[in-house]
């Protein structure tokens, strides 16, 4: 990997993230994300334990450095940029948006909830108003 901003920290893997939907025979298309192994663990239990990897020091930009590959397959890696920002920055609101991009209202707070639902007495007894 080619490092072009030497302030930031390291990865200290990267991640090969792949479909499992695909058909075995298929070829796979598969996309790298660098990560680090602690914002993963932190968050990700079945994830397994990675290799053990210490973030290279980086002197100048154009440095190359080597960290582990982990091929990752999960069903809908098409999200997992999304899931990967969010992770890192815990920004519910953006996360949202990008998974569904619905218009949040203004000076709205999201709160990370579980869905709460509401029986209203104009709908049918099945059918409940779901909020946030």
């Amino acid at each position: 990997m080619i490092v072009n901003d030497v302030s930031s920290d390291m990865p200290t893997h990267m991640f090969a993230v792949f479909s499992s939907r695909q058909p075995a025979p298929a070829r796979h298309h598969i996309t790298l994300f660098p990560a680090h192994n602690l914002i993963f663990a932190i968050h990700c239990a079945n994830l397994p334990i990675l290799p053990t990897s210490m973030p290279a020091l980086v002197e100048c930009a154009g440095q190359e450095i080597k960290v582990p590959v982990i091929p990752l397959c999960i069903p809908f890696p098409e999200v997992f940029p999304q899931l990967s920002t969010f992770l890192y920055m815990k920004c519910i609101d953006h996360f949202l948006a990008s998974l569904m991009p619905l218009p949040i209202p203004p000076h709205s707070t999201v709160m990370i909830l579980p869905l709460l639902c509401l029986s209203s007495p104009s709908l049918p007894r099945k059918s409940p108003i779901c909020i946030w």
